[in-house]
C-alpha cells in the first residue's frame, strides 16, 4: 500500500489530501488499484482564553469497493 499525501492551508484551515493505492495483488485489492481518496479539514475551535478543542472532518471514498465514509472527530 502507498499512500502520498498533500497538505495544505485554505481559508484559516488545514487541509490534507490523499490518494491511496496498492501496487500489486495484496490485502485491499486482487490488482493495482486506487484504494483511498481522503479531504480532511482540522481546526481548533477555541473554547476560552486557556483551552481549544482540535476538531477534525474526514471524507474518505474506496473507489475499489465503491465506499464512502464520513468520520468527524477529536484530535489529543
Amino acid at each position: 500500500y502507498v499512500a502520498l499525501t498533500a497538505p495544505f492551508r485554505l481559508g484559516g484551515i488545514d487541509w490534507n489530501a490523499e490518494v491511496g493505492f496498492t501496487p500489486w495483488e495484496g490485502m485491499y485489492a486482487d490488482k493495482f488499484n486506487v484504494t483511498n481518496l481522503s479531504l480532511k479539514a482540522s481546526k481548533e475551535i477555541k473554547v476560552t482564553d486557556s483551552f481549544s478543542l482540535p476538531l477534525f472532518t474526514q471524507v474518505v471514498f474506496n473507489p475499489y469497493t465503491e465506499g464512502a465514509y464520513f468520520v468527524l472527530g477529536l484530535s489529543l
